[in-house]
């Protein structure tokens, strides 16, 4: 049986899709047959700095009281770079998850881009979400990187939400033949790009008449993203 530590600042009950990412995967690994353990805590608790000295604690004292053979770290940030420390003070090998919201890095700040080298360059192997992350994720590693990068894409299944007992939006079910559909899943906040999906939406619906856009989530923008999409 494989011992897995998880070390992962988003997790179950902060709120958020990375947590729910995380969780998803520990139930995955759970009914793979492996043996978990995880480091989780509020990622904002006491400061960025306080926090990430306190997430290594944390971690180095479950690597010694655990003896994980992997580390899963859920960021590059919180949790790579105190999973790469304890690699160097010889941890176990650690995985690191990229996400979308971490890249690009800002190249004003020198620092932050040689960090994130440096931890996906010490894991063996990067996870993405989509091939849009990879691509992302291959701009900021160095040329000739030899970093594997395993990308998993959630593919949008109507038929098994209905078949797990759950109802479909019209907005998703009552699509015409031969429509595409571009599927949000996530927060209503600015960062997460709705409205300015819509936006491109307006400039091509007139030559992709068979495209759609559909968003889903909680959040303050939901009146402000329904007025966008009416005019």
């Amino acid at each position: 049986m494989k011992r897995v530590l998880i070390v992962s600042s988003e997790y179950p009950p902060v709120p958020g899709g990375i947590s729910r990412a995380i969780k998803a995967i520990e139930v995955g690994l759970r009914a793979a047959g492996c043996e978990i353990r995880v480091v989780g805590g509020n990622p904002d608790r006491g400061g960025r700095l306080a926090s990430l000295i306190r997430h290594f604690l944390l971690s180095r004292r479950a690597v010694k009281e655990f003896s994980p053979q992997v580390i899963f770290a859920g960021k590059w940030t919180r949790d790579g770079l105190p999973a790469m420390a304890l690699r160097k003070i010889g941890g176990p090998s650690f995985i690191v998850m990229v996400h979308g919201t971490e890249l690009p890095l800002r190249t004003r700040l020198s620092l932050r881009p040689w960090l994130a080298r440096k931890v996906f360059e010490g894991a063996s192997f990067a996870v993405t979400n989509s091939s849009f992350t990879e691509g992302l994720l291959r701009g900021v590693l160095r040329r000739g990187s030899t970093v594997p990068i395993h990308c998993f894409s959630a593919l949008f299944d109507p038929a098994s939400v209905e078949r797990g007992g759950g109802t479909l939006p019209p907005a998703i079910k009552d699509l015409p033949d031969g429509a595409k559909l571009i599927l949000t899943i996530a927060r209503l906040v600015p960062r997460k790009g709705h409205a300015r999906v819509l936006k491109v939406m307006a400039i091509l619906k007139d030559e992709f008449p068979h495209l759609h856009y559909a968003f889903t989530g909680d959040g303050l923008m939901v009146g402000e993203l329904l007025s966008l999409a009416a005019d």
